[in-house]
C-alpha cells in the first residue's frame, strides 16, 4: 500500500499543470499542497504562474490553501508577487494572513494600500493580516484612514474600529 501511495504521489507531482481541465489541476494542487510537503511547493507555484488568468481565478482557493498549508518562507517573493496583483489578492486570504504572521514588511505595504480599496473582501483579508503588526504606527494610521472610507458593509467598519482599538 505504501508503494501505491508513493506512485500516486509521484504521478500527481509529475502531472501537475499538464491537464487542460481546471478541475483536475485544482484537485492535483489540493492533494499535493499538504502540510509538510514543502518539496512540491515550487512545482505548485510554477503551475500557478504558468496558468491562464481564468484558471488562476477558478483554482485560487486550492493554491491559497496549498501555500498556507506548506508555509515555506523560501518563496516569500512568489507570495508577494501573487498578492501584489489586486485582481488575485482577494482570492488569497490565507497567504495574506501567513505573510502577516511573519510580519513581512513588503506585505505590510501592500496590505496597508489595500485598506483603502472599495473591494470589501480585499479589505477584510488585509485586516486579518494586519492584526499581526501590533503597535505598528503605519498600520494604525492605515486603519484610522480606512475608517474614513465608505465601505458597503457596516460589519467591516466595526471590525476595523475593533482592531484599531486593540492596537492603540
Amino acid at each position: 500500500n505504501s508503494m501505491n501511495y508513493f506512485l500516486t504521489r509521484d504521478f500527481r507531482y509529475n502531472h501537475l499543470g499538464r491537464f487542460q481541465s481546471e478541475e483536475i489541476t485544482g484537485e492535483l494542487v489540493r492533494s499535493i499542497g499538504i502540510k509538510g510537503n514543502k518539496s512540491s511547493l515550487k512545482a505548485i507555484l510554477n503551475c500557478y504562474f504558468n496558468t491562464s488568468d481564468d484558471m488562476k481565478r477558478k483554482n485560487a482557493g486550492f493554491y491559497d490553501n496549498a501555500i498556507s498549508n506548506m508555509k515555506d518562507d523560501r518563496y516569500i517573493d512568489s507570495y508577494l508577487r501573487i498578492i501584489s496583483d489586486v485582481n488575485n489578492a482577494a482570492r488569497f486570504p490565507f497567504t495574506m494572513q501567513m505573510l502577516g504572521k511573519w510580519r513581512n514588511e513588503d506585505a505590510k505595504k501592500l496590505l496597508i494600500n489595500y485598506m483603502s480599496s472599495e473591494n470589501d473582501q480585499l479589505v477584510w483579508n488585509s485586516l486579518s493580516a494586519l492584526k499581526f503588526y501590533k503597535d505598528d504606527p503605519a498600520v494604525i494610521s492605515a486603519l484610522e484612514s480606512s475608517l474614513e472610507v465608505k465601505h458597503s458593509n457596516p460589519k467591516l467598519m466595526k471590525d476595523i474600529a475593533t482592531l484599531l482599538s486593540k492596537m492603540k
